[in-house]
């Protein structure tokens, strides 16, 4: 999978509020015109939090940035909006994922709500060092087969979790050597395990894989760390803002990542491949 290729950002100022991107200039290609073509087609239910809201901010700023027609609007404007657009919804609270599908499920079964394509994200913060990572996921898988049963006159998708920057403080250091767990090292293996399953149980819905790509850098390498002898994936540092939220440049790079997965989620293909 190529990333990034397709945006040019100049970095400035980033504010570390969701949403929200200030002081860059982009260069935007003819592939990202195209994408966002045929990505404004398709009608949009996205349910999210902070990142989220993070990679939406990079959509409405590629999409102002190419002169495109393409709009967010929020859940409550759905109902009167018009044209080429996308409805988000900050959906449930952090720290209750159940609850953040159980909005999702509520929504989608309001029959004159009628997205093309819908899906939701947990957060970084539903899953730290104690999570049961069975219990969320299989509260996850059950909804969803119950809604694509209830709803089959929408497209359903799923997106991996966000992902964290690897600690490298004196105490996170000094816990490695020592050979101790480092809290925020197992809450990311957490995150790839639920994003493990997700992409195999799945497997035949289009999934757009946010954590791969906030995992790669520009010229392709992954950002890991070791845990047990096995290697995980971690946020891009030049990518974060505080180490879990996209700064102005992460922004960028994964609305760019999330116009591609649209244009093409249509087809029987999945957007980009985890390993873990």
């Amino acid at each position: 999978m190529t990333l990034f290729l397709a945006v040019a950002v100049s970095v400035g100022g980033c504010s570390r509020e969701a949403g929200k991107v200030e002081g860059a200039s982009m260069t935007v290609t003819q592939e990202m015109r195209s994408d966002l073509e045929s990505a404004g087609k398709v009608r949009v239910f996205f349910s999210h939090h902070s990142v989220g809201g993070n990679v939406l901010a990079g959509v409405r700023g590629v999409s102002a940035a190419a002169g495109s027609d393409l709009k967010v609007v929020t859940l409550d404007d759905a109902g009167t909006a018009s044209g080429r657009v996308w409805i988000e919804a900050v959906g449930g609270e952090n720290g209750d994922p159940n609850g953040k599908v159980d909005f999702f499920a509520r929504t989608l079964r309001q029959p004159a709500f009628k997205p093309d394509l819908a899906l939701m994200k947990f957060c970084y913060i539903d899953f730290d060092r104690d999570t049961d990572v069975n219990a969320v996921f299989n509260y996850y898988r059950d909804a969803l087969v119950a809604l694509k049963k209830d709803r089959p006159d929408v497209r359903f998708a799923h997106a991996t979790v966000p992902l964290r920057v690897t600690p490298t403080g004196v105490k996170s250091t000094i816990s490695r050597v020592l050979h101790r767990e480092v809290g925020q090292d197992v809450a990311n293996v957490k995150r790839a395990e639920f994003n493990r399953r997700l992409m195999e149980t799945f497997a035949g819905d289009p999934i757009f894989d946010l954590s791969r790509a906030e995992s790669t850098r520009a010229d392709g390498s992954r950002e890991t760390f070791r845990y047990q002898g096995k290697d995980y994936y971690s946020l891009v540092p030049a990518y974060s803002s505080d180490g879990g939220h996209l700064n102005e440049l992460g922004q960028r790079l994964l609305a760019a990542e999330m116009l591609r997965f649209v244009a093409h989620a249509g087809k029987p293909v999945i957007a980009g491949a985890s390993t873990n």
